[in-house]
């Protein structure tokens, strides 16, 4: 879902709220700034010091000689920054190239392989300000430095990283298919921040205090607001409460017969019982304990990749955040990239079973929303039952998997149309306009769309 100025959550799946993104001109590097020069052997000592200098003011001095609104100035600019090894320089150059041309296949190329071959600068003074801003919420966040991820957490150090390399998993996914798809995502200027808190509670308080909506309903979301995604161990979640429950009980009992036998029974044959007690309860204890992992497993990788996609999707000119998309792009894409574990290949080429069971079903028992009234939603409507919210993830799932495999160069031009489009609230014959204009009439869509389900494995 997309609420317009609100947090994104999701139901356990959700959307966003939408901030201007302003551009800085490039004369501002003029200015003091921390200077990467990445890219070349370094010379040693104060010699290299004064090298990185003397290239860094020649930068400075081409840059306000140059035209910064005139490609063929910026271009030149660049190529001579990223051969003196100011790589980073060059990608910002390349950056402001698509700003001005998004089509301009020199510029992504360069950017894209300095993205590549090169890892984000390290920006410490970034790190600390993120973590400084966090902590101020919790004192007691800690920081990891992935290749494309700041992940912030409070939660078990083990859960964290394994969240984190799944997010790095998620960006290789996410840039690999949409470029396959002959989309290009613009690379990341500075790593995404992901909050990880470690029980719901947290979660809920965060969510409160820092992007001021209520999320005791969610798992996770994304917020524009702050352009990070939050998460919280789905263990700690209400759902699971009556499964930790029973176990903490087992685990007394466990305990219990355990000091029992350890304390010695005289009699051989209550020593027998207590020990084929034991042998079931701790069966049992294991059984739901693995239940239990495994669920959360599901869950926990689901909303990871979920949201992730949102992030990214905001950050690499693949969306807009300046104003919200339907419903079924921003929501469809989304699912299209829900991992099922954190092992499982994802993405839109690969079969999303939960969601496809449920799309199958949803449309067995008719309860889809009718085409022309789905492409023109823009977020979930208020006091929706549960349901009818896992038919709409489910619609979106199908309806952007479907144009996806059938109609991609179409759904190219339709996501570059509207990300280019005047920052507006949509209206809805507008939003059918666009549509019909990309894919055909929607009562043509929806009949191939239907096709499309009950041919679904």
């Amino acid at each position: 879902m997309i609420p317009y100025n609100q947090s994104h959550p999701k139901p356990m799946r959700n959307c966003l709220n939408m901030v201007v993104i302003l551009f800085v001109p490039l004369m501002a590097w003029g200015l003091p700034c921390a200077v990467i020069a990445d890219g070349r052997a370094p010379a040693s000592g104060q010699g290299a010091k004064a090298a990185k200098d003397k290239i860094l003011d020649e930068f400075i001095r081409r840059a306000n000689a140059s035209d910064l609104n005139n490609i063929d100035h910026l271009m030149k600019l660049g190529k001579w920054a990223e051969g003196n090894g100011l790589i980073w320089k060059a990608a910002d150059i390349y950056h402001r190239v698509l700003r001005l041309n998004e089509k301009h296949d020199e510029a992504y190329t360069r950017w894209s392989n300095i993205a590549q071959n090169n890892r984000l600068p390290k920006d410490v003074k970034y790190q600390k300000k993120v973590l400084a801003e966090l902590r101020k919420f919790r004192s007691d966040l800690k920081l990891h430095v992935g290749s494309h991820f700041l992940v912030v957490y409070n939660t078990d150090r083990n859960w964290a990283i394994n969240r984190a390399v799944l997010l790095e998993e998620t960006h290789h996914t996410f840039f690999s298919t949409f470029r396959q798809a002959r989309q290009r995502p613009w690379p990341l200027k500075k790593r995404l921040v992901c909050v990880l808190l470690d029980d719901q509670k947290t979660f809920v308080e965060y969510a409160k205090k820092i992007d001021k909506a209520d999320m005791s309903w969610a798992s996770g979301y994304y917020s524009s607001r702050t352009n990070r995604i939050v998460f919280f161990n789905d263990v700690t979640a209400p759902a699971f409460k009556k499964v930790v429950d029973h176990i903490a009980k087992r685990k007394r009992q466990l305990d219990a017969i355990r000091q029992t036998i350890r304390r010695g029974v005289g009699d051989n044959d209550r020593y027998k019982k207590l020990v084929a007690q034991r042998n079931v309860v701790q069966k049992e204890l294991n059984f739901y304990r693995n239940r239990l992992k495994a669920i959360a497993n599901i869950t926990n990788s689901s909303k990871t990749t979920h949201e992730a996609v949102h992030q990214l999707s905001f950050n690499t000119n693949i969306q807009r955040r300046s104003a919200p998309d339907p419903f079924w792009l921003s929501e469809g894409l989304a699912t299209n990239y829900e991992a099922e574990t954190p092992s499982t290949k994802f993405g839109p080429y690969r079969p999303n079973r939960e969601r496809r069971f449920q799309l199958k079903k949803f449309y067995k028992d008719n309860k889809l929303i009718k085409m022309r009234e789905f492409v023109v939603m823009v977020r979930v409507p208020p006091k929706i039952k549960n349901d009818k919210i896992l038919a709409m993830y489910a619609q979106a799932y199908g309806l952007f998997n479907y144009l996806f495999r059938k109609k991609r160069d179409e759904l190219n031009l339709y996501m570059s149309k509207l990300r280019n489009k005047k920052p507006a609230v949509p209206k809805p014959n507008e939003m059918i306009k666009e549509f019909e204009a990309a894919f055909g009439p929607v009562s043509d869509v929806e009949r191939a769309f239907k096709q499309y389900i009950r041919l679904m494995p």
